[in-house]
């Protein structure tokens, strides 16, 4: 008599699902990384904008008070 194991085939008709759902998370979480060092760059550089703008005004108030 030859025996059927259920579990196995249930494990083998969710094993193609599986791949594909963690392929999907992965290019999830790439896209999400990415979207992050983005992120992380523009912020970098308006934190450097914002450095610059501000000694110009400290370099402009100076000049202003040296004037009168």
């Amino acid at each position: 008599m030859k025996r059927y194991n259920y579990f196995k085939w249930c494990n083998e008709d969710n094993l193609d699902e599986k791949g594909a759902t963690i392929r999907k998370h992965s290019k999830n979480i790439c896209d999400m990384e990415r979207a992050m060092i983005d992120s992380e760059k523009r912020v970098n550089f308006l934190v450097g904008i914002i450095l610059f703008l501000g000694l110009i005004n400290i370099i402009l108030v100076s000049v202003l008070f040296k004037i009168r």
